[in-house]
């Protein structure tokens, strides 16, 4: 199999031989080991030449598909010290059956100074396909509205988005700002924060074998492992609101961020246990009165 082949069918139905193929594009002057690493994919294709992507029926009552985007990056692992992103597009049902609808590794355009940074642009390029093919999705099955939700392992870039953290490098706020504001407006539904282990994402940046994506094709089926996500209940007053609950907006709750804390009341005498109130401080006023005018005086001068 010739590398131009084996990059077609890597950008069509073999998402696993994506990075390695795009990798050896970025090659200008090669060595032993990039035809060594080549001709291993190549090989690893012809072997298994019948492996390809198997689609099965979805659930399509209501409110029950979503549109799941995985992202992920390495941060200066080219030659060049550039960084590789990507990403994997998945509808799923509420029954987490799944197909693979696109997936893309792409070196990234800009040197990056931090993983944040890489992360960042990754999720960004992966938000931009994914609000089309959500566009697309929703005018070809005829729904209302499709849920995105955008999946990522990287903990700086989560908490940087739902924390409403900042960051030293300026040029990555118009970024963050686009991402907030699609997240305020409820074009990305969630942003959740996985394991790295359960990202299928994973094996666009990286050449080493991912059990995620492995596990995704054979089964189609997601299987995540959450670590931070966010809840939004719709119990707050505001100006948009539901057809059940008019005039009702949602309100952001996250598990990670927001930890409430719960007055619990002492026991009542004679139970023998003890518990420990700590009341919250009140807020004072403190009163600074403006200091008095100081009489002019007025001198004659002979």
């Amino acid at each position: 199999m010739s590398s131009d082949r084996g990059a077609y069918v890597a950008t069509v139905s073999q998402p696993e031989a994506a990075f390695d193929l795009s990798a050896a594009a970025q090659v200008t002057d090669p060595l032993k080991e990039d035809f060594t690493k080549l001709n291993k994919r190549l090989a690893w294709q012809t072997e298994n030449a019948t492996r390809g992507l198997r689609f099965v029926p979805l659930n399509l009552a209501t409110d029950s598909l979503r549109l799941l985007v995985f992202t992920d990056s390495s941060f200066a692992n080219n030659p060049d010290y550039s960084s590789q992103i990507g990403y994997v597009i998945v509808l799923a049902d509420n029954k987490d059956q799944a197909n693979i609808l696109h997936w893309s590794s792409v070196k990234c355009k800009r040197i990056t100074r931090s993983v944040l940074a890489s992360e960042l642009y990754g999720m960004a390029h992966g938000f931009d396909t994914g609000i089309a093919i959500k566009t697309t999705v929703e005018k070809i099955l005829g729904l209302e509205k499709l849920p995105l939700a955008v999946y990522t392992d990287s903990k700086s870039l989560y908490e940087c988005l739902v924390k409403l953290g900042t960051t030293q490098e300026k040029r990555l706020m118009v970024d963050i700002l686009c991402l907030r504001q699609a997240y305020e407006r409820r074009q990305i539904m969630e942003i959740i924060w996985i394991d790295g282990n359960s990202n299928p994402a994973d094996a666009m940046t990286k050449s080493k074998p991912c059990q995620a994506l492995r596990d995704l094709i054979n089964t189609n089926k997601v299987k995540l492992e959450t670590t931070g996500w966010v809840e939004r209940n719709e119990t707050e007053k505001g100006v948009t609101g539901s057809k059940e609950e008019p005039g009702v907006r949602t309100k952001t709750e996250t598990s990670q961020c927001v930890n409430r804390r719960k007055q619990i009341p002492p026991d009542p005498p004679g139970t023998g246990s003890k518990t420990y109130y700590h009341p919250e401080p009140e807020s004072k006023a403190y009163y600074h009165p403006e200091p008095e005018a100081r009489p002019t005086i007025t001198r004659n001068r002979k």
